[in-house]
This record gives structure tokens, sequence and C-alpha cells, in this order.
């Protein structure tokens, strides 16, 4: 028996798999996947008969989040959250029993450190207070992390603290007017999340009392390519004194700011001629706004009131989504849904509605396709590994409805949807007589001519009940000689006019015979239906 043990960290809400090493699952092996310390039953593989079934537990945790991969055995564990941490254990059983183990640590997302001034430092006489700044870096809310002070690369100090849901702070002393670079960190073993102090706003002189207030809530915005959105500060007007500055990312150089007392107004050359700053109340609009766009702006507003600086933050997260694409396809038929080329760092998930249909992970090299829950995609779905396209094969008219295509990347996510209309298609038969007012070329399809069709048929027949000539393969010799007679019958009644129509049809039919013989009737028609 062979014993493998391995531990997986994965953030609150993100996707992970669970590799069994295998390239393909041997035909009479059995897979078994366990969780938790009294191994409960979560999935099963028995390829041989046929067996691919994941499982849930009492509480339910699991319910829609478990895909298991069938070549491979693999297990994959969507929307994770802190109740799918634990032990998950994989059996083999084959020719010899094999056994690994897997160790899954889950994280929340970290929150960004707060730094503001001890505001009782001003209070006091002593000596270090008029010589330095006393700062403190915060965060709420939090679990299994270390938050530390930075000193340019250096680390000064930090805190660990394991338990969950609390609230940490750690103290640092500046001098005032110090030119050095301060940061305050808090990380866990996936991420971090880091705060740069600026001393020229934070450090003033104890006549002045400076205060930090954090917006409480990022506000989400999500808008089209080619639109334009405002993003609104909590302020009616800007008063004499107030300073502004809107950010994009995190990056140091601001894109737009407004001095009122020195009649500063800006904004950024990088968003070329996109941005526009009211002057009264700071409000930023982003016109004719692209997916380059999309992420976290801020804006941080710096008010005197008294013998107090106010430092007021608020954030926005943008997202931008393209229109929605149409697409018509004819039952049979592939379509594929575009996107641009991905990106090295790129995440991308394919959905139809609710249901998750492919998902890409560029830095893993990572390319998974989903069948669906009535499999109703299995064996007709691929992935483009160079562009992140989806192609659907095969198509049937229960693929009609909405897609969805959500592209994560560090920087932003662009949000893409699709409607696709898939149409059975029928090929109408009936004749109409020259000189009727149904069709301008006398037929009820403008785009078959009298060569497609046999004008002693009266009939919708589909793709399917048509035979390579044009006939229904249903009738009978005995109906064929009688539709024959009924042309001839019918051209001596009528005229030669009648006589004519039948015997380019029969003629027609006659050349065709030996240059379409072996192919498909929807073939010959095609170039009706481009």
């Amino acid at each position: 028996m062979s014993v493998f043990s391995e531990s997986v960290s994965v953030m609150k809400g993100d996707s992970v798999t669970l590799h069994t090493d295998l390239t393909e699952i041997p035909k009479h092996d059995e897979i078994v996947w366990t969780f938790g310390s009294n191994k409960s039953l979560i999935a099963k593989i028995n390829k041989a008969a046929g067996v691919f079934s994941t499982f849930d537990v009492p509480d339910e945790r699991f319910r829609d989040r478990l895909k298991l991969d069938r070549q491979t055995g693999s297990l994959t564990i969507t929307d994770i959250t802190t109740q799918h941490a634990g032990l998950y254990e994989l059996e083999i059983h084959g020719g010899k029993l094999t056994s690994q183990t897997y160790h899954v640590s889950v994280y929340a997302r970290l929150p960004v450190p707060v730094i503001s001034r001890n505001s009782s430092q001003c209070s006091s006489s002593s000596s270090s207070s008029q010589q330095n700044c006393s700062l403190v870096c915060s965060v709420v809310n939090v679990g299994h992390v270390t938050l530390s002070w930075y000193k340019g690369n250096s680390l000064l100090s930090s805190i660990s603290v394991s338990d969950l849901s609390i609230s940490l702070s750690l103290p640092l002393e500046v001098e005032y007017q110090e030119k050095n670079s301060y940061s305050c960190v808090i990380n866990n073993p996936i991420t971090n999340q880091t705060t740069h102090l600026d001393i020229s706003k934070l450090c003033q002189p104890c006549a002045v009392n400076s205060v930090v207030v954090s917006a409480a809530a990022v506000k989400s915005v999500s808008v089209l390519v080619g639109d334009t959105v405002t993003l609104q500060t909590d302020l009616t007007e800007i008063q004499i004194g107030d300073e502004m500055q809107w950010r994009f990312e995190h990056q140091n150089t601001p894109i737009a700011e407004i001095n009122r007392a020195t009649e500063i107004f800006i904004t950024s050359d990088r968003f070329r001629d996109r941005l526009k700053l009211d002057h009264r109340n700071g409000f930023l609009t982003i016109t004719n706004i692209t997916t380059q766009h999309a992420g976290l702006y801020e804006v941080e507003i710096s008010s005197t009131i008294s013998s107090y600086v106010i430092h007021h933050t608020q954030s926005f997260r943008v997202t931008v989504r393209d229109a929605v694409k149409s697409l018509s396809v004819m039952e049979g038929e592939s379509v594929t849904l575009p996107i641009t080329e991905i990106k090295n760092h790129d995440l991308i998930w394919w959905m139809f509605g609710n249901i998750r249909l492919a998902e890409i992970d560029k830095a893993e090299q990572h390319f998974s396709i989903y069948d669906g829950p009535d499999e109703s995609f299995r064996d007709r779905l691929e992935l483009d590994h160079q562009t992140g396209s989806l192609i659907i094969t095969d198509t049937r008219t229960t693929d009609s409805g909405l897609y969805e295509v959500k592209i994560i990347s560090s920087r932003h996510i662009v949000n893409s949807i699709f409607t696709v209309t898939v149409t059975e298609t029928y090929i109408n038969t009936a004749y109409t007589p020259r000189g009727t007012a149904s069709s301008s070329n006398n037929y009820p399809d403008p785009r078959l001519s009298p060569d497609d069709l046999d004008p002693c048929l009266s009939s919708a027949v589909p793709y399917s009940r048509l035979s390579s000539d044009g006939l229904d393969p249903g009738l009978s010799p005995a109906a064929v000689a009688g539709i024959g007679a009924f042309c001839f019958l019918l051209g001596a009644a009528v005229g030669a006019a009648a006589g004519v129509i039948c015997y380019r049809y029969k003629r027609s039919k006659d050349s065709k015979d030996n240059q379409m013989q072996n192919q498909p009737l929807k073939r010959q028609l095609g170039k009706y239906y481009s």
C-alpha cells in the first residue's frame, strides 16, 4: 500500500482541484474520495461499471460544489468556504491499494490596513511627543494572519494571530519630516495587503490634529464598454482649503486632483481625454470606458476643520463588460463564442445561466470543461487554449440562451454576454404557379430555385425526410409512378407550360444524380442557407 500526503491552501470563494496524479483511470480500478476524520463518502468512480458519482454530507456543505474529472479522477471543489477546510482522502483500488491525503486550508480575503495617528500624542508634554510622530496600523475581523511594519524592505515589527475574527493593531514612531519609506502589511500564507505611510499628511505638528476616516465599504459599479460612468463622492461642495486626490489601482500618482485653495484642477493624460472632474463636488466622470479602465478607484479628501485635518477615503470597484453579442446558428452546426487572447495570469469562467461550462487558469495551464448537471453538453464543448474562446459543436435547440464569460485578472474583472439562438431547419417544397403573389420567384422560399424543387410535390419536408434525389424516401414505387402519371395528365390538361416545368425537373434530376449521389442533402443546399 502506497501513502502520500499533500497540503493545499486556497482563498475563500475560489476553486481548488485535488489531483490524483493519474493521466487516465485504468479500466478496472475503483476510486473513492472521502472527507473528514469520519471519512464521509463524497465521490466514487468505477470505470468498468460506468459509475461517476458525487455525494453530499448530511449538512449539505458540498451541494453543487463537487466536480469529477472523468479521465483522471481528480476532484474539484468550487466556491469553497471555510466549512470545506479539512482532511480529504483518496483511495485507488486496483492491482494495489494507493492512498493519498490532502490537508486543505481556506483563508478569508484580507482587508486593507488602516494607518492613523495616535490621538493622545498631542495631549502629552513629553519631549518625545514633540520630536516623533506616533502612528498605529489596524485591521479588524481577521484570523490566521500576520500584521507587520516595514521600513523600505526591512521588517521593523510584527504580530501574528491564529484566532478568527479579532482586531489587530501595531504601533510605530517616526520623526517629523522623515524621508524614509514605511508600509504596513497584513498577510496570510497565500496573499497580502499593503498600505503605504504618507508622513507629510499624517504627521502634522501637534497644533493640528490628524484623523483618518475610512469608507465603510467599497462601492461596486458595473457598466458596458463605451458607456459613461460618474463616481460620486459624499460631498455636495468642496470648501476652501480642501484637497482631493483620485487614484487608480493603488498607484502613487493621482489620476485627478483638486486643491481649492491654490485653484489646482488636474486630470491625468493616461486616460486620454476620458476623465472629467466636477470642480464643485469632485465627482469623477469616465467617458467612453473600456475594459482597461476596470478596477479599483479611490478618492482621498483632506478637510481642515478647526484644529483638525480629516482624511476621508472612498473606494469604487468598477466592472466593465461588453454589450450583449447575438449569435445565430442552424441546428447541428458549430458556434464559437469569441474572446480576445488571454493573458498569462487570467482566470476565465464560462457560464450558461447558473451552469458552469468551462474554466481556464492560464497561470497553472489548467483547462477544464464540464458537461452540465444533466450532461446535456457532454462531448460537445471545446476550448481554444490561446484565446479562451468557447466552441459548441453539434448544436441543439436546447443550447439557445444566454452565455456569460468572466475574465478575472489581478487588476480588473471583465464580463461578456452572448445570446445564442439555435434554429431547427425545414425545407418548404411547395410549388407555387407563376403569376401568384406568394413569392417574386414563384416559390415560397426565395432562396430555392426551380432546379432544387419537385413541382409535383407540395409539402414542408424536414432535412431528415428527404433522400439524396430530393424525394421523400417514404414514397412507394407505385406512388412515384402515380406522381409521374399525374404530371403527364397535368401537362396535357393545362398546356405546354406545365410540361416544360416537369421536363426541367426530370432533366435537372438526371443531370445531378452522378454529381451528388453520395452527398448529404444539407450539403447540396448549403449555398442557399449561408
